[in-house]
């Protein structure tokens, strides 16, 4: 992939600027994905097949997480509140950084269990909350001989469950050689059953910052500050992975011990289905390259029957050229799991319609709750799944950058050295910047979705 396509999403000053003095462009949302529309829900007698035919052929496949968030917002029940650092000492043993925990308050001369000295012990530990997630010990139980940090967790799993292969991390530049040498010792890697590879965003890609007053923040020689754009810039990432498919599940959705089994037999499925998928869409292209013409073709309607599926109103690709129906049979492609919503924060699958879209097409997306217009409040309210972004992915040899929703950019207030400032961000990495993708959802279960949003949920996680 040439500079060009790799940093196209490099934004200059103006574009920035006009980004972030308009108004947020809310999705016109049509109605929630359900299972009666939108959602699959695999039989045991499906769920059992898949898994029995990936285990007699595996395809090819790697694992890439996104893990360069720092753990600082995990830890803010601990910044708040005194009260939830005794509760949390109190029960230490059942953290996995209980031990980690204890050491420092050993090393710290004098130490007494006082609620403010435990605080300073533990976020020592977690380097101030600088200390990124993917370190972060998250499993761990009874005496503790068996500590697993996020990383190790993601990388345990992908070796026992999946049998081994390709795993990226997208890491901050200022851990990745504590983050290399932290994997570099596991079991796995160091028998090159694992091959770790570290990513880091683009820099090209980070967005100017704006102040309060609608000037540019400036560092002292007078250069207008850019910070890291946000995880939709890693969009071109993945244009880089030297396998055909690819999981994608967040840093703090690692598997834990405990639920490695159910989560196995899911992820296999999964990547089995998505196969299945790729090589039905494989023999369509290659009939349709074929043909002299594809007018009244049953070639080009076994497609369309195929692509059906993408829209809520099929009759959209009656008008279709040949063109645009192979444009649309060669994106990339996604099978992304949801489960129910059970209270969980945030937006979920949705269909929508589809922005600057000739054809009126509404289909399937990942809504953040942040892109619903007021008035459609009651559309949120009514959804009955959650993402839990777990997703199979095969982007495919192209520039992804194409398939963005570019009008899905978000601005967000934040205080930025200390100064009220607006940031841009670039669409959500599972939400605008998939905008095109060819999407399925599935229902999992809910046991398959282990998010750590605050350290209180790595109480008795193992």
């Amino acid at each position: 992939m040439d500079d060009c396509a790799k940093h196209h999403l490099a934004l200059s000053l103006e574009e920035a600027q006009s980004l972030l003095s308009s108004p947020m462009v809310s999705l016109s949302v049509d109605s929630p994905c359900t299972t009666e529309h939108g959602i699959e829900v695999w039989t045991e007698e499906e769920l059992n097949r898949r898994c029995d035919q990936y285990a007699q052929n595996p395809p090819e496949c790697g694992l890439w997480v996104p893990a360069s968030g720092a753990a600082s917002r995990m830890f803010r029940p601990v910044e708040d509140d005194l009260s939830v650092v005794v509760d949390m000492w109190a029960h230490r043993h059942s953290y996995g950084l209980g031990l980690m925990w204890e050491r420092q308050m050993k090393e710290m001369d004098g130490a007494s269990e006082d609620p403010e000295i435990l605080r300073l012990a533990l976020m020592t530990c977690m380097e101030g909350g600088d200390l990124p997630k993917g370190l972060v010990p998250f499993h761990g139980a009874g005496d503790q001989s068996e500590i697993e940090t996020a990383l190790e967790a993601h990388v345990r799993f992908w070796h026992h469950e999946m049998g081994g292969g390709d795993v990226w991390f997208t890491v901050p530049p200022t851990w990745r050689f504590a983050m290399e040498e932290h994997l570099a010792a596991h079991p796995s890697v160091a028998s090159s059953e694992i091959r770790i590879h570290m990513q880091l965003q683009d820099s090209d890609t980070d967005t100017p910052v704006l102040t309060a007053n609608g000037d540019w923040f400036r560092r002292e020689d007078g250069t207008v500050l850019r910070r890291p754009g946000g995880h939709g810039a890693l969009i071109t990432n993945l244009e880089t992975l030297s396998v055909p498919m690819v999981v994608i599940r967040n840093i703090d959705n690692a598997p834990s011990p405990f639920q490695s089994l159910l989560r196995r037999r899911w992820t296999r499925a999964m990547v089995q289905a998505m196969e299945e998928w790729r090589r039905e869409r494989e023999a369509l292209v290659s009939a349709l390259e074929s043909e002299e013409s594809s007018s009244s073709s049953s070639r080009r309607e076994r497609a369309e029957s195929w692509l059906s599926d993408q829209f809520k109103d099929a009759g959209v690709l009656r008008d279709m050229s040949h063109a645009d129906l192979m444009d649309w049979l060669t994106r990339p492609m996604r099978l992304v799991a949801v489960v129910r919503n059970e209270g969980q924060p945030g937006g979920g699958p949705c269909w929508v319609h589809a922005q600057n879209d000739e054809h009126g097409m509404i289909r399937r997306q990942i809504v953040e709750a942040i892109e619903f217009d007021v008035d459609q409040h009651s559309i949120l309210e009514k959804a009955t799944h959650f993402n839990p972004v777990d997703m199979v992915c095969v982007p495919g040899n192209q520039p992804l950058v194409k398939f963005m929703d570019r009008s899905r950019f978000m601005v967000a207030k934040k205080q930025v050295q200390g100064v009220d400032a607006r940031v841009l961000e670039y669409p959500g990495l599972w939400n605008g910047a998939m905008s095109g993708w060819l999407t399925r959802f599935v229902e999992i279960p809910s046991a398959c979705f282990q998010p750590v949003k605050t350290v209180l949920d790595l109480r008795d996680r193992h």
